[in-house]
């Protein structure tokens, strides 16, 4: 049973996450592929094959890397339905990943941790990306959990939780990368050997071995560690890098600490106290060590690719906690007040109260932005009707044509019979055919002006294009060629007919 405070963290991260989720729609499209894999999870066990798109790479080697965090998913759809399943879900597991933050701290040393935590709901982008319909809350409080057994030496339960993580997440390399520099740090490689023969057992003892293997070739390497072979392929957002500035500030909340010991020495320095002698043990060394040099590495992940500011914002919060206990206990913050009061005089009393209003301001500005974020997106209903229309009159097994990558996740879930172009990422894509992939884009974007549909049919095997309102040179083309009928619209979307198409 989680003691007191680890209780309250958890009630007062559900309630915050709860009036920033509960809004109509998702975060991300990507949350109506975890649906509908988590239906077919339900229905009819471990998804091993991936035939809804039959020209990317994923019709070639497939893995449910998010296996476990379906399962976890499962009970939700079951006792509240879809939408609301998910939504109560991603609540649940979001204050879970709190609560594990401050487990964390915790186990790291760091006193009264319950209150270092909340501390991460002043981080918007931290916020929204672990509020995403995902795997993202579960995997970060797995590796929590996984941090505190490195630091307490524990080899069987850092075999166990990256035998789990495997399951759970495509990211199940990071937990090496940690226990490489506890390696380095402590000069001990015992839990990286742990670590390591726990994801190999996670790989090969796998519902998915061995096609897992070759997916995790696709997914991890070829993707995430490679890249964009042509900087013009589009990929999701979170595949682009980010600048510094907008992760600082973007999350400032899980710097706080570094600020606040910075500020308090600014403080000392410009009023001439004295610190106070501080005894740092070795295992306190060792701590910020390890956790600044996984921050450091996270960083520079992040600056490469925005999807991993989720594991740097906890391990920030980390480092800068170590530090700034570390600093603060060097400094009568009683006396430091004293001296800038006598030093400054009247002046301090209206700029500490004007410093404050300022702070009030921006928490409560730092709060509103993920339920801005998350109001701002496109309701849950999006292509109801439209994915209707399609499961009634289009044959099963038929093709789709899309020219959106980012809509297949809804497509799919509306209407599972049927066969998309692309989706997931459009890597998958191009690296199944590049030159196909090409002349999807150019056909999608409109640089491709002559012989529309027999393209379609004869390079995609699709005979219905489905089209979303909105600009789109598409349209326009199609609307222009007698080759095309439209045979359904809504104020969301379109589906047109190639004429006797065979």
């Amino acid at each position: 049973m989680m003691k007191r405070p680890y209780s309250l963290v958890f009630a007062l991260s559900a309630a915050f996450f709860a009036w920033i989720h509960f809004v109509p729609g998702f975060g991300d499209p990507d949350a109506y592929y975890h649906l509908r894999m988590t239906r077919l999870t339900m229905e009819s066990g471990p998804v091993a094959a991936f035939p809804w798109l039959p020209q990317t790479t994923l019709a070639d080697a497939f893995a449910d890397h998010h296996f476990l965090y379906h399962i976890a998913l499962a009970p939700f759809l079951a006792a509240f339905g879809d939408f609301h399943g998910a939504k109560i879900a991603t609540v649940v597991f979001a204050a879970l990943a709190v609560v594990a933050v401050a487990y964390l701290l915790k186990g790291y040393g760091v006193r009264r941790p319950h209150l270092w935590a909340p501390l991460l709901f002043f981080a918007p982008g931290f916020v929204f990306r672990l509020l995403l319909t995902k795997a993202t809350a579960l995997a970060l409080a797995a590796l929590c959990l996984f941090l505190v057994a490195l630091r307490r030496r524990h080899r069987g339960a850092a075999f166990a939780i990256a035998f789990a993580y495997v399951w759970l997440h495509g990211g199940w390399p990071l937990l090496l990368v940690a226990a490489a520099i506890d390696a380095l740090v402590r000069r001990s490689a015992r839990m990286f050997v742990a670590t390591a023969l726990g994801s190999a057992a996670g790989l090969v003892l796998n519902p998915f071995f061995p096609a897992n293997l070759l997916f995790y070739g696709e997914q991890i390497l070829q993707i995430a560690v490679l890249g964009r072979p042509d900087p013009a392929v589009l990929v999701g957002d979170e595949w682009y890098p980010r600048e510094f500035a907008t992760i600082f500030i973007g999350n400032i909340g899980a710097f706080l600490p570094m600020l606040a010991a910075a500020a308090a020495a600014a403080a000392a320095v410009l009023t001439g106290a004295r610190p106070r002698p501080v005894r740092v043990d070795l295992s306190r060394r060792f701590d910020m060590l390890f956790a600044g040099s996984f921050a450091a590495i996270l960083l520079l992940m992040t600056l490469r690719q925005a999807r991993h500011q989720e594991y740097l914002v906890p391990m920030a919060l980390l480092a800068g906690a170590l530090v700034a206990e570390t600093a603060l206990a060097a400094i009568d913050l009683r006396a430091l007040a004293a001296r800038a009061k006598a030093r400054f005089g009247r002046a301090a009393v209206p700029a500490t109260a004007a410093l404050v209003v300022a702070c009030a301001a921006a928490a409560v500005w730092l709060l509103w932005i993920p339920r801005r974020s998350y109001e701002d997106r496109p309701p849950a209903s999006r292509y109801a009707d439209a994915g209707a229309w399609v499961r009634a009159h289009v044959p099963a097994g038929e093709t789709i044509f899309h020219a959106r990558w980012d809509d297949f996740p809804q497509l799919w879930y509306r209407s599972p019979e049927h066969r998309y172009i692309a989706g997931l990422d459009a890597l998958f894509s191009y690296r199944k055919d590049p030159a196909k992939y090409w002349l999807w884009r150019d056909i999608g974007e409109g640089r491709r002006r002559e012989g529309l549909a027999e393209l379609i049919v004869e390079e995609f095997g699709a005979r219905h294009v489905f089209l979303r309102m909105g600009p789109d040179p598409l349209r326009s083309l199609i609307k222009k060629d007698p080759s095309f009928e439209r045979v359904y619209a809504d104020i969301e979307a379109e589906v047109w007919r190639i004429r006797d198409a065979r």
